[in-house]
């Protein structure tokens, strides 16, 4: 890595531009568009700080959104505001065919929770998100490219490790998220430990897809790359759903050495890219493959690892790592010069929240994957659920963290950062265990769906669905359902007691309102007759037997899952 990279991200980028000639190349459509050196980065990102101080659009610690595309002038952009002592709020890019009013609803929480008046994008964007904005209490919707400075001085504005350098939101979308502060020293301190657990250097070449807006694509691959002053070719998500292969032609083409996916981008891959044209391809130089975002599967990774060793993928670089925008990013990764690691355990045995291996995937044994020790400055405990006590080894129980890296609450919000700790260690809601110095995971306790390495309320895919299905439509069960290592979105919806529906047409209803919100569309919709939804004494959607629910339905319907389309099932199913 650069030693002496600074305090803050501005600082860590003047470093990179003065000890590194290296930069980021864009690429669309699988070429390459632009190349930007770390020094050229500095440079517009300077002129833009002017620009945008001159023109009376920001101040020091002011809260502006940033459409955050896989675009040079979104990485421009960002770094713009950096410098002129502002905090970055990203903003997810509207999705390609994605419609105002859906687009208003994505972004409204953002909006609303760090009260934006200000949002800057790219140009390409900047009439669709105008015409967002309208509605929503934005005041001044700015193009990267139109605010250089005229004139004058251009110098970053002074600020502190403990300065906020951005705000990383963990739901953008219909209710109201929660804003994630994350200070300029848990930034580097996160980055030091990443630079540590990968032994990075100047010479690593990145290839990557994970969109911007997220903190796995913002720190882990864009910041990550800067504190190392080491080259970065970035394509777009859009372009990778099209064609995997293109992503993987990158690490041959470029020497690329790292990059992370959730296990959805992997099993992507494996999808569209079989044996034949897997052996065209040099992944040769492939290092250390990171897998996070979803907890790893493992069969998942050995399939990976066969499919694609005829082109030079060794699996000691499938590398699992578990981390969260509560952490900065990072909070655990297993040694990437090692297979993959894993236990089976006794299912009867977790029932109890006890990790009991047994002799291997024999009946009622479940294979949990380790995602390696906590990282540098990084301290994991587990906790009993029930008595809120720590509890040792091989015993399961809640993840808590606490660490240089991890936030101190939440934009806005002191309830919820009351609520998020506990003696002085942060809940993260996931479950795992600690054995040997190494963290495993077994599951979530709160309700969150992650696809892609995306998380998805439940509460907010219901909302917008029931809105979009009308009258005839009683309540909607959204669920996160595994295949293949990772989750699909399922939808269960009620239909009112004595209605009859068309399920053809309600179903494209609700993908149409799901996919344009939300950037995923259901893979199975299955339609209920009035009062089947489990519902607690109080009326509450029970999400937990929501899954059992879509099992026995589609065991009964005889409809492969999960790509089961769409059912109709009345009550006496």
């Amino acid at each position: 890595m650069l030693s002496n990279s600074g305090a803050t991200l501005f600082s860590a980028l003047a470093h990179a531009a003065e000890h590194s000639a290296k930069g980021v190349r864009f690429l669309q459509g699988g070429v390459e568009t632009r190349y930007l050196t770390y020094e050229a980065l500095q440079r517009d990102a300077l002129n833009v700080a002017a620009g945008l101080t001159e023109r009376g659009l920001i101040t020091k610690g002011a809260r502006i959104g940033l459409v955050t595309s896989n675009t040079a002038e979104a990485v421009i952009g960002f770094f713009g505001v950096v410098a002129a002592g502002a905090v970055p709020v990203p903003l997810p890019a509207p999705h390609r065919f994605s419609k105002i009013r859906r687009y208003e609803d994505r972004i409204r929480g953002v909006v609303d929770g760090s009260r934006l008046e200000v949002v800057l994008t790219p140009n390409i964007l900047s009439a669709f998100v105008r015409d967002a904005a309208s509605s929503l209490s934005v005041k001044t919707v700015a193009v990267v490219e139109e605010c250089v400075a005229s004139a004058g001085t251009r110098c970053a504005v002074d600020v502190t490790a403990d300065d906020v350098a951005f705000i990383q939101y963990t739901s953008g979308s219909t209710t109201r998220p929660k804003g994630v502060v994350i200070r300029h020293r848990q930034v580097m301190a996160n980055l030091e430990a990443i630079s540590r657990a990968t032994r990075a250097t100047p010479d690593e070449v990145g290839c990557i897809w994970l969109p911007l807006f997220h903190d796995m694509g913002l720190v882990g691959c864009l910041f990550a790359a800067v504190w190392s002053g080491c080259e970065l070719v970035m394509m777009s998500p859009e372009d990778f759903v099209v064609s995997p292969y293109s992503w993987l032609q990158l690490f041959g083409k470029y020497g690329g050495t790292m990059a992370p996916a959730p296990n959805a981008g992997y099993a992507h891959c494996l999808r569209q890219v079989g044996p034949d044209l897997a052996c065209q391809l040099d992944l040769s130089t492939w290092r250390c493959a990171m897998n996070g975002a979803e907890p790893v599967d493992a069969e998942l990774g050995r399939r990976f690892c066969e499919r694609f060793r005829p082109a030079g993928f060794r699996p000691e670089a499938y590398t699992p790592v578990y981390g969260m925008a509560e952490a900065t990013l990072v909070v655990a990764m297993a040694p990437f010069d090692r297979p993959l690691q894993s236990l089976w355990l006794a299912r009867d045995a977790l029932a109890n929240y006890a990790a009991v291996p047994c002799g291997g995937p024999e009946a009622g044994a479940r294979e949990v994957v380790s995602a390696g020790a906590p990282v540098h400055g990084m301290e994991v405990r587990i906790r009993d659920t029930s008595t809120g006590a720590f509890v040792g080894d091989s015993r399961v129980g809640e993840v808590c963290i606490r660490g240089s890296s991890v936030t101190t609450g939440y934009e806005g919000d002191p309830a919820a950062t009351r609520e998020a700790f506990h003696e002085g260690f942060l809940l993260t809601g996931d479950l795992g265990f600690m054995r040997a110095g190494e963290l495993y995971l077994v599951g979530r306790s709160k309700e969150v769906i992650i696809i892609r390495g995306i998380n998805y309320y439940p509460n907010d895919i219901e909302k917008v669905a029931l809105e979009a299905a009308g009258p005839q439509i009683e309540a909607v069960m959204a669920l996160g359902v595994s295949d293949a290592g990772t989750e699909c979105l399922m939808l269960l919806a009620e239909h009112r007691r004595g209605l009859t529906i068309d399920a053809e047409a309600t179903s494209r209803l609700l993908r149409e309102a799901v996919s344009g919100t939300f950037g995923v569309s259901p893979r199975d919709i299955v339609f209920l007759a009035g009062g089947t939804l489990p519902r607690t004494t109080s009326g509450k959607l029970q999400r937990h037997r929501g899954a059992e629910l879509y099992a026995l339905h589609a065991e009964q319907a005889d409809a492969p899952r999960p790509n089961a389309g769409s059912v109709a099932l009345s009550a006496s199913d």
